[in-house]
Order: C-alpha cells, then structure tokens, then sequence
C-alpha cells in the first residue's frame, strides 16, 4: 500500500499500523486489507504511540490527541511542554520527547498534564521502550538508555547513522534510519 504524504511516525496494536504522515493524515495498515486512509487529525502527526485502548498522536507544535481506537473519535487535546518527534507508552504512561531532548510523562487515564520525567541531553527523533528502559534515537546516530527507575541516562551508544524510528521485536532494538536500512541489535 502506499500513502499520500512523506511517512512521519507509525505505532502498532496488534496486527495493525497506524501511520502518520506530515499533513497529519492517519492511515491504518491492516494485513488483510493493506493500507488505507482511517482519519484527519489536527496537528502533524510527528509521533504516534498506543496505549491498545487509545491512540496518541502528538505534534511538533506539542500538541496531544487522545483518540478512542474502537471509534477513531478525539477523545481530549493534551499539551505537552515541548514540540513532539517521539512518543511512547509503558503500562498508564505516556513519554514525549522532542527536539530540546527533555522527556516528560503524562497518565494515560489522567488529564494530561505532562511533568518533567528527564533530560536525555540530546534532540530526540525516536523512542521505544524495553519495560525497563526508555531508548532514545538521535539524528546524530546516538541510542540513549534512559532507566525508568532513576529517570537517568545509563547508556549510549552509535548507532552509524542519523536514526528515524525505533521498536522492539524479540527483546532486540530496531533501529530505521532516514536512507530506509533497518538495523537489529541487542539493546543492552
């Protein structure tokens, strides 16, 4: 399948994709149906994440839709402090992180105030998480640890190229970059 606009951010629950592209239109890739529109959201579509009940899209102008999965219908418009490149959710939160490299945290089941969680001392272009750890990409090529138990960097790394998206898959770190290559590595 193929989408209208350049591809910004994706987040899967289950067997479908949610894929975001920069006019912020949504597309959902279903393997039995392939890829097609699903709905229009109201900032850029720069980070998705899911929490399986609800999708989040966020926006490089800091904006947060909260979008009911069943319905597709916005549910709230949250403010985060910062522009968005990244989102993820681990249990009831919700982690952003943008270009200032600040990560802060959110409940999924609140109100959406957003407090400071750490500072990954790095723009953030990407984010996944292992349940134990944030992982943070940066343009530059550097893979950040941040544990969630102490809010603090525990490890980085270079990954050998600019890095666009992340994701875990069998207790490995994937790794996309801009060129289109996927890397597998072990994430520790």
């Amino acid at each position: 399948g193929a989408c209208g606009g350049i591809v910004e951010s994706m987040a899967s629950v289950g067997n479908v994709t949610y894929i975001g592209d920069r006019s912020g239109i949504l597309y959902v890739h279903d393997p039995a149906f392939g890829v097609q529109y699903s709905f229009n959201t109201t900032n850029d579509a720069s980070a998705l994440a899911s929490d399986g009940q609800h999708l989040f899209v966020g926006g490089t102008d800091g904006t947060v839709e909260c979008y009911d999965l069943a319905t597709e219908m916005l549910l709230a418009i949250w403010q985060a402090p910062v522009g968005l490149r990244a989102l993820t959710c681990v249990g009831d939160d919700l982690f952003s992180a943008g270009d200032s490299g600040v990560v802060a945290r959110t409940s999924t089941q609140g109100s959406g105030a957003f407090t400071s969680f750490g500072d990954a001392a790095m723009p953030v272009t990407a984010m996944t998480s292992d349940g134990s750890a944030l992982m943070l990409g940066s343009a530059s090529g550097i893979i950040s640890r941040m544990e969630l138990s102490t809010q603090s960097i525990s490890a980085s790394f270079q990954a050998g190229s600019d890095v666009t998206a992340l994701g875990m898959n069998l207790s490995q770190l994937l790794l996309a970059n801009e060129a289109g290559t996927i890397r597998r590595v072990d994430p520790i």
